[in-house]
């Protein structure tokens, strides 16, 4: 079950890479090949990085916490989107 769940992970972190790609196609813009793996190395370092913050902090907050965390600060964006879409009154 872990390995779908970092497969789903991973995935999902990568579809903004496959929405810029795509856009970059359209436009035909090509990034050279150092370029890209730059790119590539700095994800995979950030995605690591993340990995470790987030082990270390589970040691010391419960997942209950997190989770009502994680679901107020999504809950927060989103009503900050609502609030700043053009037309909406200030």
């Amino acid at each position: 079950m872990h390995l779908l769940s970092i497969l789903l992970i991973g995935i999902a972190a990568n579809l903004d890479n496959l929405g810029i790609s795509v856009s970059y196609g359209l436009r035909s813009t090509r990034i050279p090949f150092v370029s890209n793996l730059i790119i590539a190395i700095v994800s995979m370092i950030c995605a690591y990085l993340s990995i470790i913050a987030g082990k270390f902090i589970s040691e010391f907050i419960s997942i209950g916490i997190a989770n009502l965390a994680g679901g107020l600060i999504i809950i927060c964006i989103g009503i900050k989107c609502i609030a700043e879409e053009p037309g909406c009154p200030k």
